[in-house]
């Protein structure tokens, strides 16, 4: 058991400093407009693999113990890897479209690295997740670690090898793709030898059950997707590959940072108040929903605050030179993921007293939100102004919407309140080291000094955050 928890931290540190290299590696090996153009490229991607593809995934999450107990799984993981190849297909046809019709600009070759990527990553990670769910942490560590190496290895190797037949972009997703092509094979066969005795036929699947399951899904991951990624495509067809490039890294680098928050934070407390979901009185439930919210809502809140004093020196370690200037952007990005975030805590809420249909409104009010502003900025209302900084702005308006309407009608579902007290005492526990921070916040270059004062002052915050989850309580509520 003690071989297995170090696995996994050693898994997710792996995966952290992978995600930070090749961060680092497209905007340092890559031109801004490549880099614009690979953040289209994700966007398109995570379009079809959210909607499409993922409410499926969630269903096929939710049966795997009984399949693999029924020796059922090998067959099921066929038919969800046949579904993925179908719609990923159905995908390539509409792409084909749109390029036609000129609303996306991709060449051919691109749009068969774009259904790869669509089929291998996607079913790579449902596979991966699926050896996690079915309680193999070991094996999931394992292969979690050979993905990482991998999608920092491969694309560095085909970028830095540059051919005649492929440009930057396109080795680097070649890379990602065989990458996570190795790691699917490697989780396919490890799925396939877990039933015991022969594997039987699946059953026929219910159509309407699925449907009416996926339904819903569908319209919350479109939604997410247009507020978190799909103001990209706008972005593009309004200022320019180079404005996605500028918007993407600073938020992308902003993402990485509170999604290794949010991370640990739900393996902390959500098993804590998944056990209490079952409880029959609805007042002690409130109680417990209300300590988990105020709890993880404070722990972003704290983060938020410590990444904001400190984002110029994260821009400077994580990506190129050329986008140290735009370290502002990252301070806002940061604030947008707060929001989105604590918007994914207040989740729970909902998913506790079976409101989930109701959880979709607040995404769509901010859904239209931003597309209307971008509209606003299509026939050109908004005149005078840095049309980047004012996108960043919409995106952080469209998240703090989200939060704010998931809040309100919250109010229906569970008696949730803000404990107040017990944040301003969390945040002054670690004032100290805001305080220190605010003394280099003009750190603009990286040599071993600064390296050095980083390192003392986050630990220090570190420290005191840890003191302050063990000395400020939120029980009382």
């Amino acid at each position: 058991m003690k071989l297995d928890g170090f696995l996994l931290i050693v898994a997710k540190g792996t995966q952290i400093i992978s995600g930070l290299l090749l961060i680092r590696m497209v905007t340092s090996l890559l031109e801004i407009n490549e880099v614009g153009e690979y953040y289209i490229f994700l966007s398109i991607y995570l379009f079809f693999s959210l909607i499409m593809l993922n409410p499926y995934g969630q269903y096929m999450t939710r049966n795997l113990y009984g399949w693999k107990s029924d020796n059922f799984l090998s067959s099921e993981i066929k038919k969800y890897i046949n579904v993925v190849v179908f719609f990923s297909l159905l995908g390539f046809l509409l792409l084909l479209f749109l390029v036609k019709i000129n609303i996306i600009k991709l060449n051919m070759l691109k749009l068969v690295f774009c259904i790869g990527y669509l089929i291998f990553v996607t079913i790579n990670q449902f596979l991966l997740n699926s050896i996690n769910s079915l309680g193999y942490p070991k094996k999931f560590s394992q292969i979690t670690i050979v993905l990482s190496v991998l999608s920092v290895v491969l694309p560095a190797f085909f970028i830095f090898f540059e051919n005649i037949y492929l440009d930057k972009v396109e080795s680097l997703l070649l890379g990602i793709i065989l990458a996570n092509l190795i790691s699917m094979f490697l989780c396919y066969f490890y799925l396939i030898r877990l039933e015991k005795g022969s594997a039987r036929k699946s059953k026929k699947s219910d159509i309407k059950e699925i449907i009416f399951y996926c339904i819903p899904i569908c319209v919350y991951t479109s939604l997410l997707w247009v507020i978190n990624s799909g103001y990209r495509v706008g972005v593009e067809g309004l200022i320019g590959l180079t404005a996605v490039a500028i918007l993407a890294v600073s938020f992308t680098v902003s993402t990485q940072l509170m999604s290794v928050v949010e991370s640990l934070t739900i393996q902390v407390f959500q098993p804590k108040i998944l056990q209490k979901m079952d409880l029959q009185d609805k007042t002690i439930r409130a109680k417990y929903l209300s300590q988990y919210v105020n709890e993880t809502i404070n722990i972003y809140f704290c983060f938020s605050i410590f990444f904001s004093l400190c984002i110029k020196y994260a821009f400077l370690v994580m990506v190129s030179s050329k986008y140290i200037d735009y370290f502002y952007l990252g301070i806002i990005a940061i604030w947008s993921e707060f929001f989105r975030v604590s918007c994914n805590s207040l989740s729970i809420v909902y998913f506790s007293e079976n409101y989930l249909r109701k959880f979709v409104y607040p995404y769509l009010i901010a859904a239209i939100f931003l597309i209307l502003n971008f509209v606003l900025i299509k026939n050109n209302i908004f005149k005078s102004i840095n049309l980047i900084n004012f996108c960043a702005f919409l995106i952080l308006c469209s998240n703090l919407i989200c939060f704010l309407f998931a809040w309100v009608f919250k109010k229906n579902i569970a008696n949730i309140n803000v404990c107040f007290k017990f944040f301003s005492k969390r945040v002054l526990f670690v004032c100290p080291a805001f305080i220190l921070l605010l003394f280099i916040f003009n750190v603009s270059t990286i040599n071993m000094t600064n390296f050095i004062i980083i390192c003392i002052v986050s630990s220090f915050y570190l420290a005191l955050f840890l003191l302050s989850l063990r000395n400020v309580s939120v029980r009382g509520i």
